[in-house]
């Protein structure tokens, strides 16, 4: 592959390390640590593979590995970095071990190794394995991202466990003398509900906030030990592995940190926009590389030492850098106002190119066609490096307007060429063969069981939330409904789950077990009929609703469409509004009871 190189493009060079180069490792990886200089030694042939351009000619690594290796979004290409990588493939051992004690594996690791304690205790002890080695270095990254979901709270400590969902502490910063010792101990033993004049005496506003968000089993739903970084709670590699090159960026690997540059969150964007552009993969990575000033100008040859002269290709008036050959020298201008852009580069203001890249992404973002202007605006960068390579390899000069001629012919091409077959796509929510589903408009349950709807409502500036449910008999008769305006959620899933609970509660406090739940969350469907895994924000709130479940004859759960649930949205709408908690029995307000006349006309056509 290496003999090759200069025969393969950019692109392709990346295909190639990805699928090939990289993962030659992954099995040696999985069960143990490398050591750190066959990591680096890897990294090495694969950035010369990367790089090389001759058969005989020593590369210039234009952007140092640890910013290649880089996530994407973060403005790298997304190389792996091997030492963070083993890393998390180890700590998925470690995952395994935490959740299945009794495995083999686990049983052999706890009897030789940490007999009488905790996986996440164990000490490193004396002549063991190179494996063992591994997993505890690999436990690391785990023991950073671990923390407690909160049940009952009777196996969390208050103080010295992680159970906050704040990275990447989990812990709490207070140091209330009167502190309790257990989690346990700041839920109200009768309501189930967070003892909220207890918690802010003793915690800061911000841990407040985030305390009083938790949602509370009522049923004693036991604590848990989750991977806060996957919403399923469940630990991946992938996860791991970001968590990884966090740490080694803030130097908590045990090796110097480069830290993060104080505008990297504000370009996440720009990064992203740029590997989502509809262009083709060459040119995806050579707008990176212009953004990294990584193109060969002869401004930045001449800073690597490289005997040529600086002066632009085209006018030989000014220092060849990237601003200047793509933004203001005389060829690249009238390339800019004979393409249909036609702007003047002039008002991009100051800056390098990815200051420039990103003006221009947001100028079009206002007008809202950023996609397409962008697309022709990368056609547009490349077609003017492509005319100066020619005039400096081969001397022979293009016009402007033959220059733009032919971009626009390419544009075309390529458009043609990628024009995604046009079929029918599944509507976001929509629901699948598999989930219990609602006939269009609303639908008489089956016969023997009352349908209960249920809907919340959410605001995601303030964390408030609003739930509210309407209980019909076979035909559609008004039996009660009720709402609560004042929840604390921190989603719309969250929202909608405590509507089911909610409401489910209401149900069989008044002696009806036998329901048909509808919502109109398709995923809070699939994860009550198990059909998904539970997010592990609402997993006590769906233990709850299972527990009452079974103490209910029959209860089964139905997706409906907005359209189809639009009382209990209107419902819960009011006790958003309003604030505090109502319920109607048999008499229910004007604007409810049209509501549902409405769906009774509707399930009379059905």
């Amino acid at each position: 592959m290496a003999g090759r190189s200069n025969f393969y493009p950019l692109a392709g060079k990346e295909v190639l390390i990805k699928v090939v180069a990289m993962a030659m490792p992954n099995h040696a990886m999985s069960c143990f640590k490398l050591p750190v200089s066959l990591c680096r030694e890897i990294e090495s042939e694969i950035a010369r593979f990367w790089w090389k351009t001759g058969k005989d000619r020593k590369p210039i690594h234009w952007v140092g590995w640890k910013h290649l290796s880089l996530l994407k979004k973060d403005g790298g290409m997304g190389f792996r970095d091997l030492v963070c990588f083993n890393l998390a493939m180890l700590a998925k051992i470690g995952w395994r071990i935490l959740g299945q004690p009794q495995s083999l594996l686990g049983k052999v690791l706890h009897d030789k190794y940490h007999h009488g304690v905790g996986f996440l205790d164990a000490r490193l002890g004396r002549k063991v394995s190179w494996g063992w080695r591994g997993i505890l270095q690999g436990r690391r990254i785990l023991l950073a991202g671990l923390r407690w979901r909160v049940g009952n709270g009777e196996r969390i400590r208050v103080t010295e466990d992680p159970w906050l969902p704040k990275p990447y502490t989990f812990k709490t910063s207070s140091r209330h003398p009167e502190l309790p010792m257990i989690v346990a101990e700041l839920i109200d033993s009768e309501s189930k509900a967070w003892r909220c004049d207890l918690i802010s005496q003793l915690f800061e506003p911000h841990e407040v906030r985030l305390i009083t968000s938790m949602p509370i089993s009522r049923w004693g739903c036991p604590d848990r030990l989750v991977w806060h970084f996957h919403k399923q709670g469940a630990y991946t590699v992938r996860s791991g592995y970001e968590l990884a090159l966090y740490l080694k960026r803030n130097g908590e690997l045990g090796v110097k940190g480069i830290g993060e540059g104080s505008g990297q969150h504000n370009m996440a964007d720009v990064w992203k926009g740029i590997w989502r552009l509809r262009i083709p993969p060459k040119i995806r990575t050579f707008i990176w590389k212009a953004c990294r000033n990584a193109l060969a100008v002869r401004h930045n040859l001449k800073m690597r030492r490289v005997p040529v002269d600086n002066g632009c290709a085209f006018c030989a008036h000014e220092d060849e850098t990237q601003e200047h050959l793509f933004f203001f020298c005389d060829f690249a201008r009238a390339m800019w106002f004979a393409s249909p852009l036609q702007f003047d580069v002039r008002t991009l203001g100051e800056g390098d190119f990815l200051a420039r890249w990103k003006t221009l992404r947001e100028f079009y973002d206002t007008r809202g066609r950023v996609e397409e202007a962008l697309q022709l605006v990368a056609f547009v960068l490349w077609r003017i490096w492509k005319c100066r390579n020619t005039l400096v390899f081969t001397g022979v000069r293009i016009q402007p307007c033959d220059a733009v001629a032919l971009l626009l012919t390419q544009v075309d091409e390529f458009n043609v060429v990628n024009v995604a077959t046009t079929v029918p796509a599944q509507q976001p929510g929509a629901p699948s063969d598999s989930v219990g589903v609602a006939s269009p408009g609303w639908s008489s349950p089956p016969p023997g069981l009352v349908k209960l709807n249920c809907d919340g409502a959410w605001v995601a500036q303030t964390g408030r939330g609003g739930v509210g449910w309407v209980l019909r008999d076979g035909i559609g008769c008004f039996i009660s409904a009720g709402g609560c305006g004042d929840m604390r959620c921190t989603s719309a899933l969250m929202a909608e789950a405590e509507a089911v609970r909610e409401a489910l509660t209401w149900c069989l406090e008044l002696g009806f077990d036998k329901v048909a739940v509808e919502s109109d969350s398709l995923s809070l469907i699939k994860m009550l009929n198990k059909e998904d895994v539970v997010d592990l924000e609402i997993e006590g709130i769906l233990f709850d609703v299972h527990c009452l479940s079974h103490r209910a004859h029959h209860v089964e759960f139905l997706y409906a469409p907005r359209k189809c649930n639009q009382a209990a949205h209107n419902v819960a709408a009011y006790a958003f509004r309003i604030g505090g908690r109502h319920s109607w029995d048999i008499v229910c307000p004007e604007w409810l009871f049209n509501c549902l006349a409405h769906d009774i006309n509707c399930s009379i056509r059905i």
